[in-house]
């Protein structure tokens, strides 16, 4: 078990490395900071996968549109 002197020279160094820039959420920020993830074109369950996820956001955007509308637009009145 660290003692209260270990704990805090383990603070200071944390503190250090993060006024320094070079803390663990910098270095993981750094390594995926190259957009979306690039998905093996080749592979036919990757592509429709997409297509699958993209086709459902799609139609459920459109029905929470048409729920917003039916609720808040054209029920008022």
């Amino acid at each position: 078990m660290k003692t209260s002197d270990q704990k805090a020279d383990a603070a200071r160094a944390d503190l250090d490395d993060l006024s320094r820039g070079q803390g663990a959420l910098d270095s993981h920020m750094a390594e995926g900071a190259g957009g979306p993830p690039q998905i093996n074109e080749d592979d036919p369950a990757e592509v429709w996968g997409r297509r699958v996820g993209r086709g459902l956001a799609f139609i459920a955007g459109g029905i929470a549109l048409y729920w917003l509308f039916e609720t808040y637009i054209r029920a008022p009145s």
